[in-house]
């Protein structure tokens, strides 16, 4: 009697069904809107993407959901397809319960290194694969002398050394997750198929249980679990004081935001976030001399030589990831700004200008400066449109940036009270040809119907009136891309 279930090919079950789910996951954003080739940090965070800031004010699920969300199309299909290539071998040799346990634990372990090294926005399953891709190093050392062990080292090293090499040379990439990855992966598998070796073995070959194969699978449980634990409340970190202050000061809790302003600056007095917390810290008490000390300080701590990145390196460092670094604590967006302008002197930055013009004409005027952000959006578009025929010698991505910064200059003059030259710049836009944005267009007409009104000496707008509301779409801002997975 022939057993057929024995004859059929075994089938990944566990292994397409996370495929399955990552690739739901990614339709699911691009039905949002989501951009197929660049991240979009506010979205990936909506959809369970992991910050630090996140994860250490109570949402601890995302060390799980992170796992399914990616970036970008390339990032979701190179991830899929090299977990399609290795992890049907190891998911068999396994079984899916075990498999699914490493693949879960893998992946959070990686992201727990992550936030300890990196505590900025991660995505992706990289740190998962890695955990795979481990097993199945485990799964050659335990078959040494056998065939499929030569097979696994040759093929499987030059993937794990490369990617590495990579993510030590993109910024991006975060390896911290890779190595973690790997490792729990590797101790997990060594403890687990150390049982019964004898079910992968080749025919005829004498097999023995490996040596600490008890003592591995404790040893990764141990590790996976404390070390998950100690992320989440990461005391001896600086970040996490510098998080959690800002974190205190949103909900406006200054006694408190303080003490971890004290706690950091024991921690790590000379760090470039724990300088940028205790500038906001001085800027509260109205000590404007020393907040302009410790923001300069801080900007020279992320770059000594480029303001303007400087500037972005700091807003992510103190919690910016995930979404406009510039919205995330506005009076220490304008106390760097001017720290970054200082530092330019004589040669300004017309990306620096605009962002920071931006930040100082928001909605809420108690923290904004229309008339200082006028002056640096003009400054910005006479760096980029200052000649007759300026806008003709435009790439396509300057042209780009350009209508950003006319944008922002209209959106002053709008807040000065300027109407007509609001729309007035805003059609200089569509007419040199600049940026056809929806937004832009948008906001031209808002601003023309309040320039009507206001000739016609109708009421004014109240604030349950759509076009009293400026919220209007800020201008790409020259930001650092969030890690699109904490590998890959």
């Amino acid at each position: 009697m022939v057993n057929e279930d024995a004859a059929l090919p075994f089938r990944p079950l566990a292994t397409w069904a996370i495929i399955a789910i990552n690739c739901a996951v990614f339709l699911s954003m691009v039905a949002q809107g989501a951009p197929l080739l660049l991240p979009d940090p506010s979205l990936l965070v909506d959809m369970g993407g992991l910050t630090a800031e996140r994860a250490w004010n109570g949402e601890v699920w995302r060390i799980a959901s992170a796992m399914f969300v990616h970036g970008a199309v390339w990032h979701l299909g190179l991830n899929m397809w090299v977990l399609f290539a290795v992890g049907g071998l190891l998911e068999r040799v396994l079984g899916r319960p075990r498999y699914v346990l490493l693949y879960l634990l893998s992946g959070g372990f990686g992201f727990a290194m992550s936030m300890l090294t990196h505590p900025g926005l991660t995505v992706g399953a990289s740190g998962a694969i890695f955990g795979v891709t481990g097993g199945l190093f485990a799964l050659a050392a335990i078959s040494r002398g056998q065939r499929i062990s030569r097979v696994l080292l040759s093929s499987l090293t030059p993937f794990v050394i490369g990617t590495l090499v990579i993510g030590f040379l993109v910024s991006f990439v975060d390896n911290s997750a890779h190595v973690g990855g790997f490792a729990l992966g590797f101790l997990l598998a060594y403890g687990l198929l150390g049982d019964h070796p004898e079910r992968f073995a080749e025919p005829g070959t004498i097999v023995t249980r490996p040596r600490f194969a008890g003592l591995s699978l404790a040893a990764a449980l141990v590790l996976s679990l404390g070390l998950i634990s100690l992320s989440l409340k990461p005391v001896f970190s600086p970040s996490y004081q510098v998080t959690m202050g800002y974190s205190a000061l949103h909900r406006g809790s200054a006694d408190k935001a303080r003490a971890r302003a004290d706690q950091a600056a024991k921690l790590a007095p000379q760090d470039g976030a724990v300088l940028v917390l205790l500038g906001r810290m001085a800027e509260l008490d109205d000590d404007a001399r020393s907040a302009r000390r410790f923001y300069r300080q801080a900007l020279m701590a992320f770059d000594a030589d480029d303001g303007e990145e400087a500037l972005v390196k700091a807003l992510l460092a103190i919690g910016g990831a995930g979404t406009d670094p510039f919205d995330f604590d506005v009076p220490t967006t304008l106390g760097l700004c001017e720290a970054a302008l200082d530092r330019k002197g004589d040669k300004p930055n017309a990306n620096l200008l605009n962002n920071c013009a931006w930040t100082m004409v928001k909605d809420d005027p108690a923290a904004g400066d229309p008339a200082r952000a006028l002056v640096l959006a003009r400054r910005a578009v006479s760096l980029v449109l200052g000649g007759s025929d300026a806008a003709s010698r435009l790439s396509d991505g300057q042209k780009v940036a350009a209508a950003a910064y006319l944008h922002t200059l209209a959106t002053c003059y709008a807040r000065m009270g300027d109407l007509t030259e609001a729309v007035a710049i805003l059609d200089r836009i569509s007419a040199e040809g600049l940026d056809d944005r929806p937004a832009f267009r948008s906001d031209r007409d808002r601003f023309e119907r309040r320039r009507l009104r206001e000739r016609r000496n109708l009421t004014p707008p109240t604030d349950t009136d759509p076009d009293a509301a400026d919220k209007l779409e800020g201008p790409p801002r020259p930001v650092a891309p969030a890690s699109p997975d904490a590998g890959e």
